[in-house]
């Protein structure tokens, strides 16, 4: 988890639900996208 350590602390603006994948926004423009892949929980962080 410390590749989010970036996060921590930070507001959260927006939280955008698709099927399979939520995108969280953050106040310094970082995306947190986790969605579903082959049944299994992943994750992206833009940027990283």
């Amino acid at each position: 988890m410390a590749k989010y350590d970036g996060v921590i602390g930070k507001r959260l603006l927006t939280v955008d639900e698709k099927p399979n994948e939520i995108t969280l926004i953050f106040e310094d423009n970082r995306f947190l996208i986790v969605y579903l892949k082959e049944g299994k929980l992943e994750t992206e962080s833009i940027p990283e």
